[in-house]
């Protein structure tokens, strides 16, 4: 269900969008790969990458005490 997800956050938009500045992430994130047959650059897709991750890790490395006692509090028994 979650390979279903992140497909459908790609294929549908890329499909209905067509202004660049409304884009998703992921179809961001494609734009980048450049022609196949001149190449990617490496380089600046996983740049572009990690700069779009960077949020999500800061957000979950402030809170991951939070995520880890929720996670833990319905485990224990009694």
């Amino acid at each position: 269900m979650n390979f279903l997800g992140s497909w459908n956050n790609f294929f549908y938009p890329f499909l209905v969008l067509t202004n660049k500045y409304m884009m998703t992430l992921p179809l961001a994130l494609n734009l980048l790969r450049g022609d196949p047959y001149r190449g990617m650059d490496y380089g600046v897709l996983m740049l572009a990458t990690t700069l779009a991750l960077a949020p999500v890790m800061l957000v979950f490395w402030a809170a991951s005490r939070r995520f880890i006692a929720g996670m833990t509090a319905g485990a224990v028994k009694g």
